[in-house]
């Protein structure tokens, strides 16, 4: 049973998180709709490395490697969703303005990646901890740089 205060602040927060959704879609709607550079280049960033996983993976390994990817998506969306909520991480250009993470890089780039990664470990023979670090100091720096903000 929630207090009249906890009822109170939570509806407070409700509203302000409908206020903020609307700003959301405002933004995107004046800066990163369909019609702009950055709107384009996200979508790419969500199709081509699904078609390129369609096309390069090791279909006798197809669920080992698939299931890899889905724990590489959950967490790394996990992650982003906490890095957005505590504002250390931000994304001035979506595809889709109502999700709070850049579904582009949650659902395609980064997972897919890795599978790609883990498909050439397994394959030969190399140690995967060794090259998923590589692959993580590499997305930290790559997309740590200023291009998401600013693209």
């Amino acid at each position: 049973m929630m207090t009249k205060e906890q009822g109170k602040r939570l509806d407070e927060i409700l509203n302000l998180q409908e206020k903020v959704v609307s700003m959301w879609l405002d933004y995107w709607k004046d800066f990163s709709h369909l019609g702009t550079g950055p709107f384009w280049v996200i979508v790419s960033m969500l199709v081509v490395p699904l078609v390129i996983l369609y096309f390069k993976i090791d279909r006798t390994k197809v669920f080992q490697i698939g299931f890899y990817g889905f724990n590489i998506h959950t967490w790394f969306t996990y992650s982003d969703a906490i890095a957005m909520r505590t504002g250390h991480v931000y994304y001035p250009f979506q595809a889709i303005p109502v999700m709070p993470v850049n579904f582009a890089l949650d659902a395609s780039l980064v997972p897919v990646t890795f599978m790609l990664v883990y498909q050439w470990c397994i394959n030969n023979n190399k140690n995967v901890f060794f090259y998923g670090v590589i692959t993580s100091v590499f997305f930290f720096f790559y997309l740590n740089q200023s291009w998401l903000r600013g693209i």
